[in-house]
């Protein structure tokens, strides 16, 4: 059975109308209001001699690894902050794990591994070269939160962000996700800095793309840690 649609000479005429009013409706819409940057707490001046310092190093010995880099840092509260950074024989090296210690009492605690290659593939389902980059941040329940890039092939330009969580202090982590950044096959998406706390509950956090061209971004995440948008920078084009 064949099916013949006849228009009116007036709906033929609309036509055109009716789509440049929906076009126009596409293109007038607001654009949506981010949320807006959660101000750090104001800090009383500490007198002068009274400025507690913890410092030294995390890893000594002979069994500590020739290269270390790339260090972040979270006030767990209590007097307790978490540091993480990645080590191993050389950057980009196949023994290369994200490392994990505790500051308590003014004393650093024995280092151990938190993502290694092997975990980070297994958990991704990805063949996993390198890592490197940690950033840590606890959430108002008291997660801790780590992204970390991983490369599949090539160098950093190459490489993915991932997402991973501790409710113990550290002492285990939630499976690695492997997040989407970028529309082009999700590559190029390296983290440094540490996050800055959002009005609705997210995160800002500071990134950096570097495949081709280089420039700055930053990544809205939910309150989740995951992904919610991105945004280049003005003005950083190279």
């Amino acid at each position: 059975m064949r099916v013949v649609m006849v228009m009116s000479p007036a709906a033929s005429r609309l036509g055109p109308v009716i789509l440049l009013i929906a076009v126009a409706l596409v293109l007038l819409r607001p654009e949506p209001v981010p949320p807006a940057f959660v101000p750090p707490p104001v800090h009383r001046p500490v007198a002068e001699g009274n400025t507690k310092v913890a410092d030294g190093l995390i890893e000594t010995g002979a069994n500590a690894p020739a290269s270390s880099h790339s260090a972040s840092l979270a006030d767990l509260g209590k007097g307790v902050i978490a540091a993480a950074w990645f080590a191993g024989s050389k950057e980009g090296a196949a023994d290369v794990a994200i490392r994990f210690a505790r500051l308590e009492q003014g004393r650093w605690s024995q280092p151990w591994n938190v993502m290694s290659r092997e975990r980070v593939q297994a958990d991704t389902s990805r063949v996993i070269r390198k890592l490197g980059n940690p950033v840590l941040h606890i959430d108002a329940k008291g997660i801790i939160h780590l992204w970390f890039v991983s490369v599949s092939y090539g160098g950093w330009a190459g490489s993915a962000l991932n997402h991973s969580q501790s409710a113990d202090g550290g002492h285990t982590w939630s499976p690695v996700e492997r997040l989407i950044t970028s529309p082009f096959w999700n590559l190029s998406t390296l983290v440094r800095g540490a996050p800055l706390p959002l009005a609705d509950g997210g995160l800002s956090l500071p990134a950096y793309h570097e495949f081709i061209r280089k420039h700055p971004e930053w990544l809205r995440l939910g309150a989740d840690g995951k992904p919610v948008d991105k945004v280049r920078l003005p003005g950083s084009d190279r």
